[in-house]
């Protein structure tokens, strides 16, 4: 199981060596990236070091002269990625192996970057740092969510899969980059602040036969909620940062909730597929059976409280 993160890195002009303190591991410059990433006292053996297209010992002036040779020295100077393997999963050769080969697949071979593997924590945890500036083309390296979802986070995954490791995946790790922290917390059973916004929209349903009661529901919770964007959000209480209803799981964006209130025999085993209901007239044979009785007094009540879609 590997989890990645990317830092971009803006400024240059600090040219800071590497930060004795084990609580910083940002880094704040191209230089003290490199630094970091090359950094002997956390790689403990020099064969955890790799690099492409320039030298452990040059690389930050060889990636300044690719800014300088291209004419793009300002912006964002380089991206800091860092892998993490979960304890005791995965050798330094082997995890070094991966940063390797994730470097390549990610990168192309367009631009330099190094590799440091460090064995100073509990687990064992690339570094790779890259000129922001294509040393081929010139071309500025572009990073944003769909790019480390599609590609960075795919990758990785599939190097885990490769090499028979453990894969992080959550309940919507198609679409949301989980952060670690969370998911080994609910792995091992411990409550997150996502979990309580889970059960707090779980009891909303259950207290709901339309849309409007489920809103009214969390508004009496203390929540608000903002369904008029691309992304609908809502803010728990004493929060002061909203959060899209996507980011908490399938089961919690509005079309799965409206599906839950709708047929509640999909609240425990839930279909991502929202089941669709096609009407059409029915051309001979014989002619459909009227309701009476309690299920029609059934059903007109499902149609006052708007469970029912309204039609001619």
């Amino acid at each position: 199981m590997a989890y990645t993160s990317v830092i971009p890195v803006r400024r240059l002009d600090r040219a800071v060596k590497y930060v004795m303190n084990k609580e910083k591991t940002t880094a704040v410059s191209l230089q003290d990236a490199l630094d970091y990433a090359s950094n002997r006292d956390k790689t403990e053996k020099s064969c955890f070091e790799s690099s492409y297209a320039c030298t452990l010992e040059t690389a930050f002036s060889d990636m300044r002269q690719t800014k300088e040779r291209w004419h793009k020295s300002g912006g964002v100077q380089g991206y800091h990625l860092v892998q993490s393997f979960a304890a005791g999963e995965v050798s330094p050769e082997l995890a070094h192996q991966i940063a390797k080969e994730l470097a390549a697949r990610v990168l192309g071979g367009r631009y330099e970057y190094v590799i440091g593997t460090h064995l100073n924590t509990g687990h064992i945890h690339s570094h790779i740092v890259w000129n922001s500036v294509s040393c081929v083309d010139g071309k500025k390296y572009r990073s944003n969510y769909k790019s480390y979802v599609t590609e960075i986070r795919a990758v990785s995954d599939a190097l885990c899969r490769k090499y028979k490791l453990s894969v992080i995946d959550t309940e919507n790790s198609n679409h949301v980059a989980k952060p670690y922290a969370e998911w080994l917390a609910e792995k091992n059973g411990q409550p997150t602040w996502r979990t309580a916004i889970r059960q707090d929209v779980d009891e909303a349903i259950q207290q709901s036969l339309t849309w409007r009661q489920f809103l009214n529901a969390l508004e009496r919770k203390g929540y608000e909620v903002r369904m008029g964007r691309k992304y609908p959000v809502l803010r728990p209480p004493a929060k002061e940062r909203f959060v899209r209803f996507k980011t908490l799981g399938k089961r919690y964006t509005p079309e799965a909730i409206q599906t839950r209130i709708l047929y509640p025999q999909f609240n425990r085993c839930f279909v991502e597929n929202l089941p669709r209901v096609q009407y059409g007239r029915l051309h001979g044979g014989k002619p459909r059976r009227k309701l009476t009785g309690l299920r029609a007094l059934y059903y007109r009540y499902l149609y006052e409280l708007g469970a029912l879609p309204r039609k001619p």
